[in-house]
């Protein structure tokens, strides 16, 4: 209330000085809620962060209400000045049945309130601008803290001169996911693999992939290909995911933010015939 009667030089009723901001500043109510389901752990991972950034941007504070069952995996260290909660409630909940209403009817993403509330309806709610100014700071917040089997991993594969390329199986839901146009035989992995030996033949050492599924791969489909098949857990495959040298993959916010998280080049197959090109590894920010 005071910010908005300061924008407008009004009076409050019964009290003997205007309202002003630097004035009241305990009860600003500025803040960013994310309050969008947004489909699986790194479609939130994706809308938290750009939501984080615009918070640091603009000085607000930061309400999630939709990742306290994922926060346990992350550091969640706080950059200075920013103020974060994690945590659900009944309000919100009844909040978030009445904007998916009004999304369905009006298709809005992010519904704001000038000066005092910006809400996050919808998953694909990005301000890249924002985040490219404090992608360090993100990345230090969601930095995982249950990946100590990967680590281990990790110093096994990486031994000697090895450049690893991570491969990205994507199953289960990309079954019926846009009529399955994502969803790919491992005979196409396979050539796209076998191609990209071809490709960087010259360019790199020793090549050694890394295959991440959802599902369990049939290891004799990949015969004669230097693979190695990760098991862990989604946070941890995803860290290791990470620490890659090069991701391929369909396009999946999964391989986006471990590409992310690690600036590591990523070149995305787009259809099933679809050749990969070494221009396609590149590292692009958190393009999800």
């Amino acid at each position: 209330l005071a910010v908005l009667l300061s924008r407008h030089r009004c009076a409050l009723p019964g009290f003997r000085h205007r309202a002003r901001v630097d004035r009241y500043p305990q009860i600003c109510l500025v803040m960013v809620v994310v309050n969008c389901r947004a489909g699986q752990r790194s479609n939130r991972l994706v809308v938290f962060a750009h939501a984080m950034a615009s918070a640091i941007a603009r000085g607000e504070r930061l309400r999630v209400t939709t990742f306290d069952e994922f926060k346990g995996d992350y550091a969640c260290k706080v950059p200075d000045g920013l103020k974060v909660v994690i945590k659900p409630s009944r309000f919100w909940e009844w909040v978030r049945l009445a904007e998916r209403v009004v999304q369905i009817m009006f298709g809005f993403k992010a519904f704001q309130i000038p000066y005092l509330l910006t809400l996050v309806s919808t998953w694909n709610y990005r301000d890249e601008k924002a985040l490219a100014r404090c992608e360090d700071k993100i990345r230090k917040f969601f930095d995982p803290v249950k990946v100590g089997n990967a680590r281990s991993v990790l110093s096994g594969i990486r031994r000697g001169d090895k450049t690893l390329i991570g491969v990205h199986i994507r199953r289960q839901d990309y079954r019926a996911f846009l009529g399955g146009r994502y969803y790919y035989d491992d005979s196409v992995y396979r050539r796209e693999m076998a191609r990209l030996l071809e490709m960087m033949k010259g360019e790199i050492r020793e090549a050694q992939f890394v295959v991440f599924s959802d599902e369990t791969v049939d290891e004799s489909h990949f015969e004669g290909l230097p693979c190695y098949f990760a098991h862990g857990s989604a946070v941890e495959d995803q860290w290791l995911m990470s620490q890659c040298d090069y991701l391929m993959g369909p396009p999946s916010t999964f391989s986006a933010w471990a590409s992310f998280m690690g600036k590591v080049p990523l070149a995305r197959m787009w259809s099933a015939g679809y050749g990969l090109k070494r221009e396609d590894f590149a590292y692009r920010g958190l393009v999800a």
